[in-house]
């Protein structure tokens, strides 16, 4: 039998033990606890991210099916303009355009033509001796050339094919007919439909 004397003496051990034990459990359940809540926290830091990169493909998205419209109008634009460049150099303006004299005219009346500005941006023209405003008007609108700081002439062929498949020079259009027509100046995809 055990003798009282080692009953007693092993009886803190025990209650010791236990006691431990007890804490042992109480501090690992809060050890779990904790990283419980740890791991909440990153399960809604990752959520968050997750919501970001999703955010962000959208735009990314969003911005290359802008950007595919936009080369998809300028190609066709392209196209426009050297059938018209085609056209003006086998048989002069297509039907329906402005002679070039009502052009110049209407041209030097409108501060968006600016020679000195054309020869600077197209030293090929100034190096030539060409008229800043003949070259425009005959060749240098079909190139996509600008007018003048502005004018840009690919924006506005952009938002107005129509005029590109006509035969105009953007900016003879845009001040014979386009600025009294409220015609877009810069094309948005939401045009593209």
């Amino acid at each position: 039998m055990v003798d009282q004397t080692e009953s007693d003496a092993v009886a803190p051990v025990t209650e010791a033990a236990e006691r431990s034990h007890d804490e042992i459990q109480k501090f690992l359940r809060d050890e779990i606890d904790d990283l419980r809540a740890q791991l909440d926290d990153r399960f809604r830091e990752i959520a968050a991210l997750t919501r970001i990169l999703e955010e962000e493909r959208i735009a990314h998205e969003q911005a290359l099916s802008r950007q595919a419209a936009r080369l998809e109008r300028l190609f066709v634009v392209r196209g426009l303009l050297h059938q018209s460049a085609a056209t003006y150099a086998q048989h002069g303006f297509a039907e329906g355009v402005a002679g070039l004299d009502d052009q110049k005219t209407a041209l030097a009346e409108s501060a968006l033509f600016n020679a000195d500005w054309y020869l600077q941006a197209n030293k090929d023209v100034a190096d030539a001796g060409m008229d800043p405003m003949d070259h425009y008007l005959t060749g240098g609108a079909f190139e996509g050339r600008d007018p003048g700081p502005d004018f840009d002439t690919m924006e506005y062929y952009m938002a107005n094919p129509d005029v590109a498949g006509a035969g105009w020079p953007a900016l003879s259009h845009y001040v014979m007919y386009g600025k009294a027509e409220n015609r877009a100046l810069a094309w948005e995809p939401a045009q593209a439909a």
